[in-house]
């Protein structure tokens, strides 16, 4: 399984941006998804494939970005941390350590479902596309900082 996003993603929204590796698409929406707590499902036809694996520097932030996804999902759940016979249920559900994303098929689905709420957002938020990355990132620094805000009352 895959990191997927849909294919207007990369091909209409984000297209006049340039990116090192395109997981770092998937990432803003990733990020944007779990600031909100916006889950969405990905049409299976307009979903494409972007990386099976945490790619270049990502591969060392891995574990964090896992974190970020399982504290946000556990919350989603109504999980409290101390419980920790549910924790763990939910973390193996989630988790798998035989993989190269360190999620298990339903985790990776889940994750993916965060993405996709994300990039709904943005698309959302933002009138028209990104034409230029100076301009965009404090705009999406700003939403990240609402979206924040907001979890947090």
């Amino acid at each position: 399984m895959s990191f997927r996003l849909p294919r207007a993603a990369r091909s209409k929204f984000f297209k006049d941006l340039e990116f090192d590796v395109a997981f770092d698409i998937y990432y803003l929406c990733l990020m944007v998804g779990l600031a909100g707590g916006r889950k969405q499902d990905l049409p299976n036809a307009d979903g494409v494939d972007v990386v099976d694996y945490f790619p270049g520097d990502y591969g060392k932030r891995a574990n964090l970005i896992v974190a970020l996804f399982l504290a946000r999902e556990l919350k989603s759940l109504g999980i409290e941390m101390s419980d920790r016979k549910a924790v763990q249920g939910a973390v193996a559900k989630l988790i798998s350590t035989t993989t190269a994303t360190r999620l298990s098929d339903e985790g990776l689905r889940v994750m993916n479902k965060y993405a996709f709420g994300g990039y709904s957002e943005l698309i959302e938020r933002f009138q028209e596309r990104p034409r230029a990355l100076e301009i965009f990132l404090p705009s999406y620094w700003r939403l990240m900082a609402e979206l924040g805000a907001r979890d947090n009352d």
